[in-house]
């Protein structure tokens, strides 16, 4: 298996969660690839809010970088590809979820990102790493553009909102929240995009994550490789485990892969 370029997902993976920057030796690592002349691509569930979060430095290695799961792809800082719900489709999701009192969040056009409603103190505890960013509460009004969508669930409102969705939606899980999508699009239909700008094959590629949401950009990859801290379901469909991302799990990988150290033979199947 010969690879060309690298895609990494970017909280739990080049970054422990709730951080903002790599580690100097990630950082190294990476910037030796650049210097191999490997394309490296970014493939995250962040929105471009949390994206602008990240230390400023830390786009300066990336060929291509892909939020929102698929919904936005960049060449460099150029937006090249929009992918968001059809307006009725997602006013349809809308009805839905303020008739079932599901809290939901949203990022429009102007990238900021907003709550619907005020949060119950058990959903605030719940889901403490998104509220303690401190979005605005903000009505939505019919004709904004929406960029990124999540729902945010009591317990037991998780049956009613997964027997809504229909062939028009894709929900991309996390641990704390979910994420939709227009049908099709995630993280594995954005390295196929960003393969073909590169003009390449996704088999040509090494990835590496940790959520279930990575698994759809595993299946299209040459190599995967799931973090130590990663979902048991993430590690499953991954040939490859590394150590976690406290202890630069991606760094280390690459380094004994640049060595020959890793090969098909280690595959996890």
């Amino acid at each position: 298996m010969t690879i060309k370029a690298m895609a990494f997902d970017i909280d739990g993976t080049l970054v422990p969660r709730n951080c903002n920057n790599m580690s100097q030796k990630t950082r190294e690592v990476l910037e030796n690839l650049k210097k191999k002349n490997y394309p490296l691509v970014l493939i995250t569930s962040r929105s471009f809010y949390e994206m602008k979060l990240l230390d400023k430095t830390f786009f300066d290695l990336f060929d291509y970088i892909v939020i929102s799961t698929g919904t936005l792809i960049f060449n460099k800082q150029t937006l090249i590809q929009k992918h968001i719900l059809r307006k009725e489709i997602f006013m349809q999701l809308v009805h839905y979820l303020e008739k079932n009192n599901i809290m939901y969040g949203y990022s429009r056009n102007d990238f900021e990102f907003y709550y619907s409603q005020e949060a119950s103190a058990e959903l605030q505890v719940k889901y403490s790493a998104l509220f303690s960013q401190d979005y605005q509460i903000r009505k939505l009004e019919m004709d904004d553009e929406v960029i990124d969508f999540i729902y945010l669930l009591e317990d037991s409102q998780i049956n009613e909102l997964h027997n809504f969705v229909n062939e028009h939606i894709e929900l991309c899980d996390f641990k704390i929240h979910g994420q939709v999508k227009p049908a099709g699009i995630n993280k594995g239909f954005g390295l196929r995009e960003v393969a073909k700008q590169l003009q390449l094959k996704p088999s040509d590629f090494l990835v590496f994550g940790d959520g279930t949401n990575d698994i759809s950009m595993f299946q299209e990859a040459g190599l995967s490789v799931a973090m130590a801290n990663g979902s048991e379901e993430a590690k499953k469909h991954a040939k490859l485990i590394c150590a976690s991302d406290d202890n630069e799990g991606v760094a280390c990988f690459i380094e004994d892969w640049l060595k020959g150290d890793i090969n098909d033979k280690n595959c996890i199947f």
